[in-house]
């Protein structure tokens, strides 16, 4: 099994009455999965929710960086962004986290990761309008999906 152990960060700068996030788009065709071991979160706001959806929230943003671990090998397929919404977040919200403003908030979920299917996004969101999304940094690898030979015989 082939895996990529990466890292990558984004940020979202504040829009009038939008809200702020940060996605991580593992695109349908990417043909891995994508674990995530640890997340920091850096945001103006004292509530930020993680949610998931099956669909990349809109036009990508400001592009987010993203780099190997194994320096030198093979670039991530998994796109990183800044973005904003008017209205609420679309997809599943799956839990918020308190946050104190300007101090980064360490969520580690190495024992118990997050799995990020193909076609399939990670959104840290403010929960509140008119903030900055500071800065999210994700760790994370990309696994390969194992394909299925079939003998014939």
């Amino acid at each position: 099994m082939k895996t990529v152990r990466a890292f990558g960060y984004g940020s979202q700068i504040a829009v009038a009455s939008n809200m702020s996030f940060v996605e991580v788009w593992n695109a349908a065709t990417s043909g891995k999965t994508v674990k995530v071991t640890r997340i920091e979160i850096n945001s103006k706001d004292t509530a930020v929710s993680l949610w998931n959806h099956t669909a990349q929230q809109g036009a990508a943003g400001t592009a987010g960086v993203k780099q190997n671990k194994l320096l030198g090998g093979v670039a991530p397929s998994v796109a990183i962004y800044g973005e904003d919404i008017l209205t609420t977040v679309l997809g599943t919200k799956m839990y918020t986290v308190t946050t104190v403003a300007d101090t980064v908030k360490v969520i580690d979920c190495e024992d118990s990761p997050i799995m990020i299917n193909p076609g399939m996004a990670l959104i840290v969101a403010n929960d509140t309008v008119n903030l900055a999304m500071t800065r999210v940094s994700v760790t994370f690898h990309e696994i390969e999906l194992l394909r299925r030979r079939v003998r014939h015989g």
